[in-house]
């Protein structure tokens, strides 16, 4: 039996605390697909409904890798748009990196699941071929609820920090391969 395989974490950041956290959106893409300007228009437009709301936003590469791993552990929600796919390493970092991920992320992980609207926030993802039908209205809304009620945003991103760093890195990944492929051939 063939399963996807999810990137996994090899970020090991502690936890900021929420409170020091000096961005509150981060929305910064590499234009990889067109449809991720939509997701850019529609996270500027939520957030100009809250006054003092801290967004970054940009489509290309705006920040040095370094100082975008800096700037992902500052951050309290990260957006991250999967392109034409089921997985991105944005998903990864971001989680990793202690954030709430409001995501179209759609691949299944190994066991323990990470679950929509425990770990992080799931927005729907179009998976046409064309890829240009997605709706942002849910993502528009997950977005809206977190920054409306910023103790459980923590939460949500606490419980997926957790569990990514408990079941979901590297060696996890690893392991997994190996069990799998041990109950597969009987060896």
């Amino acid at each position: 039996p063939v399963r996807p395989l999810p990137f996994s974490s090899s970020w090991d950041v502690p936890w900021t605390p929420w409170s020091e956290r000096t961005v509150d959106v981060f929305c910064i893409f590499g234009m990889t697909q067109w449809m991720r300007r939509r997701a850019k228009e529609t996270t500027e437009a939520v957030c100009a409904r809250f006054p003092g709301c801290r967004v970054l936003s940009a489509l290309g590469h705006a920040l040095p890798y370094p100082e975008y791993l800096k700037t992902l552990a500052r951050s309290k929600i990260v957006i991250d748009q999967q392109s034409y796919g089921t997985d991105t390493v944005r998903f990864w970092e971001a989680i990793s990196s202690g954030a709430l991920c409001i995501s179209d992320f759609s691949l299944e992980t190994p066991a323990p699941q990470l679950v929509p609207g425990e770990h992080f926030l799931r927005y729907d993802n179009d998976l046409s071929p064309s890829g240009d039908q997605q709706d942002f209205s849910l993502l528009a809304a997950h977005l809206e609820r977190a920054l409306a009620d910023d103790r459980e945003a923590e939460l949500l991103a606490r419980r997926g920090y957790d569990a990514v760093r408990n079941t979901h890195t590297c060696l996890a990944r690893a392991r997994y391969v190996v069990q799998e492929t041990q109950a597969a051939t009987g060896k």
